[in-house]
Parts: C-alpha cells; structure tokens; sequence
C-alpha cells in the first residue's frame, strides 16, 4: 500500500528591506500609493528530518538566497512572488542520534518558486508597524547528492538507493514538488521609501525525497548490485564506520523532514 507523505518545510526568520518602486503609500502629499515593491537578501538554511536529531540541527547550517515582487492592491492586501536558493545538508555522522550507524548524509541546492496573497493586519499611516500574514502556492526543485569518501560528488535520485524502480518497489521520485508557504511577519516603515520586515514562514511540501531517505527497511543488496555496484554504497554506508555491510532489512522510523531559514535581505 503506498503512503501518502509530505515534508514541511520551516523557512526561518527574513529580516527584509522592501524598496518601493513608486510613490510611498505613505506619501502626505496625496500622490497614488505604490504598487509595486521589490526585496532581495542572503541568510542561512537548516535541515531537520530523517539524517538528523533536534540536537543537531545547527550543526550543519548552510546558506540561502531570496529576491521578491510585491504587488499592493490596497495598503493592506498584496500577492508576492517569491524565489530562493537554499544549499541544504544533512549526515547520520553529525545527528547525535541512532542513525549513526547507517552513515549516509546528503547535500542539495534547492530553488523555489512562490506565489503568495499578503495581509497586513494594520494601517501603517495610523501605526508605527503591522503584523502581517501570508499563504500561497509555489515549486520547490531540488537534486539530493552524496560524496564518497574521496570527496566525489554523486547524485542520489538516479541511484535509486531506497530500490526505485525495482520490483516491487516505489518509482523513480520526482525532484519538484508542489509546496505551500504560510508566513508571518512584522513590518516597519523606515521612511518614505523602505520598509523593514521580519518574517517567518512554514512550508508544506508534497515530497518525502528531499534528503533521498524514506522507507523504513532496505532492499536485498544483491538485487541493487546486479544493477549498478554504486547503489549499494550510498544506500547503505555503516561500513565505513565500522557497522558491516548493508542490512537486508535494517528499520529506523520515519521523520519529517523540515527547513529553517533565518535570512537579511535588502534591495
């Protein structure tokens, strides 16, 4: 029976500088508010799920970039198109946890593309700063890789390392899935033209494959070796601590995997 699973996606804190194309809405003169307003920023990305515990989360911080269009209909109410890069990771080696044994760990690009409505709860002629809220519907691409212990570089989905494509075992995943961005923030009118925000957004995906981990069990290591030697390596990497070769059936439970992003962007 196949299950259904999703990943969430956590993208951290954005403290944002948004540039105002046009007149300010805040404009005293009585000039037509802007519609159009533009962000862009760097930060960091973390990874929680299935290649790492809690306590290890912050140990394998890595970066992200972002750029924005806001669009306003009214002073309150916007949509957003937002895209980012983040380089995320994930190891056994650096979680703390049970999984030490099985040593596999991931590296990955991952870009997204999102389109979002935008509320902000107060008007900011009457209030030095708003709470707002967001929700929407983006694209989320990314290309899990691991590196041998030379430091070579080898992409994970073409392996099939959890049987894809085998018998009785799941197809080849999809390396773009829908995601679905829900933010909260605070925004502060530095003057005319710039608006300071701090925002933070939860992320719901259609995938499970980000860290190219999510069966409970493995697959016979001959079946994956008469069809290519490498397979095994990546999916099964105890040996190289000490743990034995890889398990016909070797369980560890499921987690979700997740993203925390903390980011200061500005135009």
């Amino acid at each position: 029976m196949k299950i259904l699973k999703f990943t969430f996606i956590l993208s951290g804190i954005f403290l944002t500088l948004i540039s105002h194309a046009q007149e300010s809405p805040r404009n005293l003169d009585g000039a037509s508010a802007s519609k159009f307003r533009i962000s862009a920023g760097v930060g960091t990305a973390n990874y929680y799920g299935d290649l790492i515990k809690k306590n290890g989360v912050f140990k394998q911080t890595s970066f992200s970039f972002s750029a924005g269009l806001t669009y306003a209909f009214t002073q309150k109410l916007a949509a957003r198109l937002d895209v980012g890069i983040q380089k995320l990771q994930g190891s056994d080696s650096k979680s703390g946890g049970a999984h030490q044994s099985r040593n596999l760990s991931f590296k990955s690009n991952v870009f997204d593309f999102a389109l979002a409505g935008e509320y902000t709860i107060l008007n900011l002629d009457n209030f030095p700063l708003s709470p707002y809220v967001s929700a929407g519907i983006g694209v989320m691409i990314f290309n899990p890789y691991a590196e041998d212990v030379s430091g070579n570089k080898q992409s994970l989905p073409e392996l099939g390392t959890e049987g894809q494509g085998l018998a009785g075992y799941p197809k080849a995943y999809n390396t773009a899935a829908l995601e679905f961005p829900l933010g909260i923030g605070v925004k502060y009118p530095i003057n005319e033209r710039i608006t300071l925000a701090l925002d933070f957004n939860y992320r719901i995906t259609r995938t499970d494959y980000l860290d190219d981990v999510s069966r409970i069990g493995y697959p016979d290591k001959a079946l994956l070796d008469a069809r290519n030697p490498v397979t095994a390596q990546f999916t099964w990497r105890g040996n190289e601590v000490g743990q034995g070769l890889i398990q016909k059936v070797q369980r560890f439970p499921v987690a979700i995997p997740i993203i925390m992003m903390a980011s200061l962007q500005h135009n």
